[in-house]
């Protein structure tokens, strides 16, 4: 018996602390023909370095690349032409290239058929060598993001297909395929002359265009670097698609926010100009603290989610209030390089206890805690975590303060 209650402590424990584990993330190039390793590395340490100016520091990102080699699908190129009697016409009539990309994609080549989903373009061992790499990252608790420009959309796509993992994504550029696996964002410029051509030629369901950069700095506006990354539009909109995947969609209620602290409250409803609020966690909680300014109405303050951040800079200027006073106390917190934070409001301080403390997460005390919210002169809105409802409390009791933040 003593076993069996020791082992539901340990799953128990386990399940309550899922909620608790930081994000990893493994950020991937796959690069398109005509990249070489060096400049398949350069695009990477791009990447690198604008997601990083984006980030603020501790969130856990390994970047790296799948190299896609091209040696195969030229190989086939030529191939085709031999065998079709295309060489000696080709040089009379340059114009006939066309009939041998199509041929290409269209035609059966060595030991595969050859479709125009653009399997064409995938060598075997490469495609393997990625896969491998992906899973082990997946379990590795890691989300994989890959960014893949041009030929790397075929791969990618495949790998999606056979992985079909939701910790998966990717990010298209340059996209000569006519989807992205698992519906991911793309971008596409619309004066890319080499994915213009596949769609005229080759395969007409190509995604279109979606972008347009104020200036060309490279004839064919199709090289990742010089092109999609060295220009305004296309590179604000690459870097905002991989953000979107670290931010905005990663985090659930009782997941370790960036601060460090509990997410306990999302804007699925984009009513702010902030998406998450996260509470700090128990090291920073204060104990036997006075809200302040007993006698004194300060005003003002309400009682709404989003409004917790206004009343706490309202409280901790008031002359009534000094700076050990709950509000005056997470003005001034920093914490993890963070110094946002605030009194949660009542609404807020509620939605603290009902998505955090009932669920098992924060690791708050069956206590007393204070809003930002005044209720009159002599009391303020509080909340004991394990209550129903808040209630009246008088400023000058000794209750538990915990700050929170909003990103």
């Amino acid at each position: 018996m003593k076993k069996l209650i020791l082992l539901l402590i340990v799953i128990l424990s386990i399940y309550a602390n899922i909620g608790a584990e930081e994000k990893k993330f493994a950020i991937f190039f796959a690069n398109g023909m005509f990249t070489s390793p060096a400049k398949a590395n350069a695009a990477k340490k791009e990447i690198e370095r604008r997601i990083n100016s984006e980030l603020s520091p501790g969130i856990d990102i390994k970047y790296d690349i799948l190299y896609n080699h091209n040696e195969n699908a030229f190989t086939q190129v030529a191939q085709v032409a031999e065998q079709e009697g295309f060489l000696d016409r080709i040089l009379e009539e340059p114009s006939l290239l066309k009939n041998v990309l199509y041929s290409v994609l269209m035609g059966q080549i060595q030991k595969n058929e050859i479709n125009i989903d653009g399997s064409t373009y995938i060598v075997d061992e490469d495609l393997a060598g990625h896969i491998e790499i992906i899973q082990k990252e997946l379990d590795e608790g890691r989300i994989v993001i890959e960014v893949s420009h041009s030929q790397g959309n075929f791969y990618a796509n495949e790998t999606h297909q056979i992985l079909s993992n939701e910790n998966f994504h990717i990010v298209s550029v340059g996209n000569p395929d006519n989807y992205v696996g698992g519906n991911g964002d793309y971008v596409t410029l619309t004066n890319d002359t080499v994915i213009n051509l596949i769609r005229t030629y080759v395969d007409p369901y190509t995604l279109p265009g979606n972008e347009i950069n104020s200036e060309s700095h490279e004839d064919t506006n199709h090289d990742f670097i010089e092109s999609y990354m060295a220009e305004d539009n296309s590179r604000e909109r690459i870097i905002e698609n991989i953000m979107n995947l670290i931010i905005d969609p990663i985090y659930q209620i009782g997941d370790i926010g960036p601060a460090g602290g509990w997410i306990f409250y999302i804007d699925e409803a984009n009513e702010f100009e902030w998406t998450y609020l996260e509470a700090a966690p128990i090291e920073t909680e204060w104990t036997s603290k006075e809200w302040g300014s007993y006698g004194t109405f300060i005003e003002e303050t309400t009682v709404e989610v989003g409004s917790g951040k206004y009343n706490t800079v309202l409280i901790a200027s008031a002359p009534s209030i000094n700076s050990d006073n709950a509000a005056s106390l997470c003005d001034r917190l920093a914490y993890n390089e963070y110094e946002d934070w605030f009194l949660p409001s009542k609404n807020e301080l509620n939605l603290m206890f009902e998505n955090l403390f009932l669920q098992g997460f924060g690791e708050f005390a069956n206590d007393y805690y204070w809003s930002s919210s005044e209720y009159s002169s002599y009391h303020t809105w509080a909340k004991k975590s394990s209550g129903n409802y808040p209630f009246t409390d008088i400023k000058f009791h000794l209750n538990k303060v915990r700050a929170i933040r909003f990103f």
